[in-house]
């Protein structure tokens, strides 16, 4: 239903001929179509004045009145046209109002407006639904590489290799995301476990060659045999890594090997001395191998407290050491020990191989070819070291030197270990009825063997045997009480072995 443009209600139109082109209820048409037809009638004239009345004057200036009164009258203004009316369709469409072009053109840009945001909603909508489908699918790719490492255990072997070869395959998706460093534990760990598999094969492997070859122990050069005996402690180092059934196996490989392995060093030194009656120096180095792979046998019975291969040990090593003290005897003769060159130890080219205990107060220095000592302070509690032949290892060797006491008491060690106590031979120098303080003393120290000799000036020598069960090699070193002043002069060595 329209409404009317002047009064704003709406009204039904009338089915005569249309006569405006605004849209007007019947009651303002009428009203329009009133004021149209009086603004088209001339307006009414005005009326005439009355003349006013005559007063005598002259005729001159009644003229220049009329006149005057003539010039100040306005001119008559012309008529004003109306616009014409604008023309009308001849033939009106009955009930059809007519268009406002600006609301026209609004519900047009409306329209546009519409359009173009629902586009941009069905744009943001389409990236938003297609970036929660890729978080979605992301996050299942990443539950899926995670459900599937944990499902592998890294201490299979099998398993272990199949979660490293899948985490790294996977390595682009998973890495830099939550689940890395589970992921990267589990990697980890897989790597581990292979690596370690890998090397108890390896382990398992060197294991079953030594077996190998010692089906038929005798076949083996006693050389090779040394190389087996290395690997054994390897393995032995290495044993529980693998199991304890491992760890039984090569203990008992370990036995079984070191039995046949004494034995055959024993006879080999024994055989090549025999055979070789012109090659005593050849036939020591033999006694002196043996000897030393024996004490470690023992030694190792003796910390596990194995009684049975401790005893069979101690017998072939005590029996290794009584043959090599008679080669040593019948080698090192007085004659053969002259031959051997001096080796002096007190030179300034010497210093760096004497070797000091870090201890407050003991102090030492050589000078002019003479070593000058001092123990550390009284009430102290503590002894300095020195000694000398600690990288050679000394066995066999004849030791001259001057002593000068002032003061205390040193106690002097040949093949000195690791240790300066009962586990090496030593003797005892100190100030009292064989050494007077300021007196110097020429003494010559002999140590062949299990023989040993100490011989102080004129005096008779001191010769005790040397037990079984101290160090065979080593160094010659002094142990310095508190309070004490010695200085060594002349000191000279011969090294036989």
């Amino acid at each position: 239903m329209p409404k009317c443009e002047m009064c704003g209600n709406d009204f039904t139109p009338s089915s005569g001929a249309v006569t405006s082109l605004r849209i007007l209820c019947p009651p303002c048409e009428t009203k329009r179509q009133a004021a149209k037809a009086a603004a088209s009638r001339p307006a009414p004239a005005a009326p005439a004045r009355p003349a006013p009345a005559a007063r005598p004057t002259s005729p001159a200036p009644a003229a220049a009145r009329a006149a005057t009164s003539t010039a100040a009258r306005p001119a008559p203004r012309p008529e004003a046209r109306r616009a014409p009316e604008p023309t009308r369709h001849p033939h009106p469409i009955p009930g059809k109002t007519e268009r406002d072009p600006i609301i026209f053109f609004g519900w047009i840009a409306a329209a546009v407006l519409i359009i173009v945001g629902g586009g941009i909603v069905l744009v943001i909508k389409g990236k938003k639904d297609r970036e929660r489908q890729a978080f979605e699918a992301r996050e299942a790719r990443l539950q899926e590489i995670l459900t599937k490492v944990r499902s592998l255990d890294p201490a299979i072997e099998a398993q272990a290799v199949e979660g490293k070869r899948y985490a790294e395959e996977k390595q682009d998706v998973w890495k830099d995301t939550e689940i890395a460093p589970e992921v990267e534990s589990l990697l980890s760990r897989f790597a581990i476990s292979i690596e370690m598999n890998r090397e108890k094969k390896d382990l398992r492997d060197r294991h079953a060659n030594i077996e190998e070859k010692l089906k038929n122990p005798q076949s083996v050069p006693v050389e090779e045999m040394r190389e087996i005996r290395r690997k054994l402690e390897e393995l032995d180092l290495q044993k529980d890594k693998v199991g304890p059934e491992f760890v039984a196996s090569v203990g008992q490989t370990r036995n079984s090997f070191e039995r046949v392995y004494v034995d055959r060093l024993r006879e080999d030194a024994k055989s090549f001395a025999a055979a070789n009656p012109d090659k005593g120096l050849g036939a020591l180095a033999r006694y002196k191998e043996a000897e030393d792979e024996i004490y470690k046998s023992f030694e190792r019975a003796h910390i596990a407290r194995l009684e049975e291969a401790k005893k069979y040990f101690e017998e072939q090593y005590r029996g290794i050491q009584a043959e090599g003290d008679a080669l040593c005897a019948s080698v090192f003769t007085p004659e053969m020990i002259e031959r051997i060159p001096w080796k002096p130890l007190l030179g300034n080219d010497m210093t760096k191989e004497w070797i000091a205990s870090s201890v407050e107060g003991f102090s030492w220095r050589i000078e002019r070819e003479a070593l000058r000592v001092e123990g550390p302070a009284k009430g102290s509690g503590k002894k300095g070291i020195l000694s000398i032949g600690d990288r050679d290892k000394w066995r066999d060797f004849v030791l001259e030197f001057e002593v000068t006491f002032e003061s205390g008491e040193i106690e002097l060690f040949v093949r000195l270990g690791q240790h300066a106590d009962r586990r090496a031979m030593s003797v005892s120098m100190a100030v009292g009825p064989e050494f007077t303080a300021g007196a110097p003393y020429s003494c010559e120290l002999t140590c062949i063997g299990n023989k040993f000799s100490l011989k102080i000036g004129d005096q008779p020598p001191f010769e005790p045997e040397i037990p079984w069960t101290v160090s065979r090699k080593g160094s010659v070193g002094i142990v310095v009480d508190e309070e004490t002043k010695v200085r060594f002069s002349k000191m000279r060595i011969r090294i036989l072995r």
